[in-house]
């Protein structure tokens, strides 16, 4: 499955930070350096496992913790409507 960002989801980089908007809820996200990173991957083009592995090439870390930490992200950005997945 690839996630790819909802198109309820306005989003910039401020200041090396992601900032996302939910158009219909209101909602305003802050992400971090990593966090934008993953974001900017879920496009619909690359598998959760590809975002996987070019976050543990582009930050080096525990490929477990990066595993563990890229799933519950998804998890949250499923929960709030800001992803889905595509086939």
């Amino acid at each position: 499955m690839k996630p790819k960002r909802s198109e309820s989801v306005s989003w910039r980089m401020v200041e090396g930070e992601g900032v996302l908007l939910h158009l219909q809820t209101g909602a305003y996200y802050s992400l971090n350096e990593v966090g934008s990173r993953v974001w900017e991957l879920c496009n619909g083009k690359n598998s959760a496992e590809q975002i996987r592995s070019t976050v543990c090439a582009e930050y080096p870390s525990d490929p477990a913790v990066v595993r563990r930490d890229v799933e519950q992200f998804f998890a949250r950005l499923l929960k709030e409507k800001l992803v889905e997945f595509a086939k």
